[in-house]
């Protein structure tokens, strides 16, 4: 189930969208190695790397909506959300991947 390195073809097949659906409902995650070729990772790494010297990560916090907290002992992280209405042209690869995968869930 690889893509080989560079390629632009999605992991995700007709032949295994069932399997990696399945695997994430019964246990609740997978390993695909795979799943992203060498040069979306590339893109991805740069698209991150540029938007930490930029200033847009923000530590990590914990629990939902004004319940939020900083608590280093459990989140030491800092986090960067995507803008869906603003994404690189490999986050939008990414962003089409994922949203391929939930939509067979």
């Amino acid at each position: 189930m690889q893509n080989p390195p560079g390629s632009n073809q999605s992991y995700l097949t007709s032949d295994n969208l069932d399997q990696v659906a399945d695997a994430l409902a019964e246990q609740g995650w997978i390993t695909l190695p795979s799943f992203l070729d060498a040069r979306l990772i590339d893109d991805l790494r740069a698209d991150s790397e540029s938007k930490f010297r930029q200033g847009d990560f923000r530590e990590a916090r914990i629990g939902r909506g004004a319940d939020t907290k900083m608590e280093k002992r459990v989140r030491s992280d800092e986090i960067c959300w995507f803008e869906p209405t603003d994404l690189s042209p490999a986050q939008t690869t990414l962003w089409r991947e994922l949203e391929r995968l939930i939509s067979t869930m």
